[in-house]
């Protein structure tokens, strides 16, 4: 299971090897790789880069900050249900391996970047633009458990936020055209 910086998850306290630590059977806690040991204790790092952890069921984790420094407990961890808002103009369909639909996402709206433009010459009598992007227009601030899927552009505009997902693995009927996705992204 891959955990972000910052991410809240559900851990499950299955046995505690430091009596003098106080532990919660179950507890939300919010990843901090601050505070996660790098290594574990077997020697295998379980990071892939700076900005997200590999849980594996049952594995043994040093530092979380629920049951503090040094405390080396055995979790099962497992995300927060996320409730997903579609913020493209179109509905997100998700596909299996064998182009099965699983889940339909309803458009709920659509988040924008705000474009500029400026004709800055022409190219064999056609005109060339200048583009800008600024600020994105109806994304709403982040909220506890809900995640956003939007444009690839809005993505990029607010590249700090963790609950921006872009539709990934796009599938393609036999003229070429999208379909659905296998996945959600994040940029």
């Amino acid at each position: 299971m891959k955990v972000y910086n910052g991410e809240k998850i559900v851990i499950t306290v299955v046995s505690d090897g430091n009596e003098d630590v106080t532990v919660h059977p179950q507890s939300i806690v919010e990843i901090n790789l601050d505070l996660m040991g790098k290594e574990n204790p077997d020697g295998k790092h379980r990071f892939n880069d700076d900005s997200f952890y590999i849980l594996e069921e049952g594995d043994w984790y040093a530092k979380t900050e629920h049951c503090g420094s040094g405390a080396d407990i055995e979790i099962y961890a497992e995300s927060l249900p996320q409730r997903i808002i579609n913020l493209t103009p179109h509905e997100v369909t998700i596909m299996d391996d064998q182009k099965q639909v699983v889940q339909r996402i309803p458009s709920s709206g659509n988040a924008r970047v705000q474009q500029t433009r400026e004709v800055i010459g022409e190219i064999n009598d056609i005109p060339v633009n200048q583009l800008a992007y600024g600020e994105t227009e109806d994304l709403p601030e982040p909220q506890e458990g809900v995640v956003y899927i939007v444009s690839s552009l809005t993505a990029q505009a607010v590249p700090g936020r963790t609950d921006i997902y872009v539709p990934d693995d796009l599938v393609r009927d036999e003229a070429g055209r999208i379909i659905g996705c296998r996945a959600l992204g994040r940029i």
